[in-house]
């Protein structure tokens, strides 16, 4: 996250059935009133993993969430960019204790996340 974007907190929270991803400003209070951004999810979150502007979220529901980090003139934005479940592949979301994604170098040269999907 560049750029005056750049000194941000993102929290998973969950709250009774209530999950979601909040952005907030480290210069600010963290409070309601201060929310840059809030993201819905259906389950609490086991792994968070930041790369670049690439987000993914993994889930005690066994799905890796894929978002976009995208900073605006006013604000920042998250952006879904794809999920995948992994039911049938791990047994126990909640042993999973680490999360990385890499692009292969041969596909580096060509490939931008920022170009490689549509922004509605």
């Amino acid at each position: 996250m560049a750029g005056k974007h750049r000194n941000n907190v993102l929290l998973a929270e969950g709250i009774s059935d209530l999950f979601q991803l909040r952005l907030y400003s480290r210069d600010l209070e963290l409070s309601n009133q201060n929310v840059l951004h809030r993201e819905p999810l259906t389950s609490p979150v086991v792994i968070l993993s930041l790369v670049n502007n690439s987000l993914l979220v993994y889930t005690t529901d066994n799905t890796l969430l894929h978002y976009l980090v995208v900073p605006t003139a006013e604000a920042i934005k998250l952006y879904p960019a794809g999920s995948i479940s992994f039911d049938g592949v791990i047994a126990n979301p909640n042993a999973v204790w680490v999360l990385s994604s890499m692009i292969p170098t041969a596909q580096k040269c060509w490939f931008l996340w920022m170009e490689s999907v549509v922004i509605f």
